[in-house]
This record gives C-alpha cells, sequence and structure tokens, in this order.
C-alpha cells in the first residue's frame, strides 16, 4: 500500500490506524511504483516520475531500440485514413500490443505521446503499413526521450509548461 499526505504527523496518524488494524512495515521513501520511477527531493519539495524501464522495454519488444530518434511523435506532413481494399494490411496483433502498450505510457507519464496515440488507436482494427509507420514514429521519439516524465514542484508557481 502506498500512503501519501501533506503533513508527516498526519500521516503517522494515518500509519498508526492502518497498524492497528493490519500487520504493516515501513520500507520507507517511494522510489518505484507500479512500473513507475519515482525520485524525490524532500527539500527543495520536487517529485519527478517517469517509466524508463517500460519504455525500453517497450523499443526492444518490437525492435525498435536502435531506431533513429525523432523530435516530435507525430509527423504533421502524415495523414492517416482508412484502409483501402489496396491497403497493405499488418498484423492486428502485433499493431494492438503496441498501441496498447503506448496508451499504457502515455496515460501515466509520458502526456505528450497522447494525441499520437490516440489517432493510431483508432485503426485497431484493420492497421495498415502507413498506421504501423505512424506508430513507429512514436516509438522513434520515445528512443530520443527515455528518460522523460512528469515532474511536480511545492509552490506558488502553476504554470502548465511544456
Amino acid at each position: 500500500m502506498l500512503t501519501t499526505g501533506k503533513s508527516d504527523k498526519r500521516m503517522t496518524e494515518v500509519k498508526e490506524a492502518l497498524s492497528e488494524q493490519f500487520e504493516m512495515k515501513g520500507i520507507g521513501e517511494l522510489h518505484h511504483f507500479l512500473g513507475v520511477k519515482v525520485i524525490q527531493d524532500q527539500k527543495g519539495g520536487q517529485v519527478s516520475i517517469g517509466q524508463p524501464a517500460d519504455t525500453k522495454s517497450i523499443l526492444s519488444k518490437f525492435g525498435m531500440d536502435n531506431a533513429k530518434p525523432a523530435n516530435t511523435p507525430v509527423d504533421v506532413s502524415a495523414k492517416l485514413v482508412k484502409a483501402t481494399d489496396d491497403s497493405e494490411r499488418i498484423d492486428q496483433v502485433q499493431y494492438r500490443s503496441a498501441v496498447g502498450r503506448l496508451l499504457y505510457l502515455s496515460t501515466k507519464t509520458r502526456p505528450e505521446i497522447t494525441y499520437a496515440v490516440s489517432n493510431v488507436a483508432i485503426f485497431c482494427a484493420e492497421p495498415t503499413k502507413q498506421h504501423w509507420t505512424a506508430v513507429k514514429r512514436i516509438m522513434r521519439y520515445l528512443n530520443g526521450t527515455p528518460e522523460q516524465g512528469l515532474f511536480y514542484s511545492k509552490g506558488k508557481n502553476r504554470k502548465c509548461v511544456g
């Protein structure tokens, strides 16, 4: 179980209440949770989360770990279209597996790829070579940014920075 809170005093109270009902032991500061790497700076009030191991696993599984990195997850000049009779189809299982892994990544720590992944996800029923090229573009982008994630900082500045 993971517990978090603003107040150390309140956290201690919650832990004590839980330990009265359940056998528990504290394991210290959080470093990894459900595949998410957590780096905390208590004094600076900063936390960063990411999934570098999962990102590298996705790239390796689909043979993209040595691919040339891309600057963006989407090729703006490419317009994805529905499959036609003469479209070159690709393996649905592999395509769905790749898109599923990318969706998981995008919803946890990589929101910058959400638009790109959503665009390729709508073609899971009949993926073509063009769609697979778009998926590989997302992976090429990830190959250049595997350590990227989300950064949270304590303070009054609530601006969204991208």
